[in-house]
């Protein structure tokens, strides 16, 4: 995927030699594209989770060097209840249209989608449940892409 903006010339806060530059600058408009507001680059991501307290603290303590859009964020009051059918049937469900608007709010930055990346678990509802349905409806939302899917396995 390539998305049309200008890269800073700087990966995490730091200046880069001239001979990574071009390689900094491929990288930046694949994953990233350029803030509106402080210059924080805005990562092309939608980020998952059922229980809310994890998309606030992505929010609060790890979003340093990059952002995500508020707009790509979906999640819920509670959590899935370590239940494969209750994050597929009951929560694909009920979050379909959510899950569409924040796929739509990344994808319509782009260009193209030659690929997408679903990082998720194996264990829990909204890991393997949720990123079972979510699978699925980029399947039919962007039929041309590559779907790749990696599965964190619990320890």
């Amino acid at each position: 995927a390539v998305v049309s903006t200008q890269s800073t010339g700087k990966l995490h806060g730091e200046a880069v030699s001239s001979s990574s530059s071009s390689f900094t600058k491929c990288c930046f408009s694949r994953f990233f594209y350029s803030s509106t507001s402080g210059g924080v680059p805005i990562a092309n991501a939608v980020l998952v989770d059922m229980e809310s307290k994890v998309i606030s603290k992505v929010f609060s303590q790890y979003s340093r060097a990059w952002s995500y859009d508020p707009r790509a964020c979906v999640s819920a009051k509670q959590g899935s209840g370590n239940n494969w059918a209750n994050g597929y049937c009951n929560y694909g469900a009920a979050m379909e249209e959510d899950l569409m608007d924040a796929i739509r709010a990344v994808s319509d930055k782009l260009d193209s989608i030659s690929m997408v990346l679903v990082l998720m678990s194996s264990a829990g509802g909204t890991g393997s449940g949720l990123g079972c349905k979510i699978t699925e409806l980029l399947k039919d939302a962007i039929p041309g892409a590559l779907i790749v899917n990696q599965v964190v396995l619990p320890f």
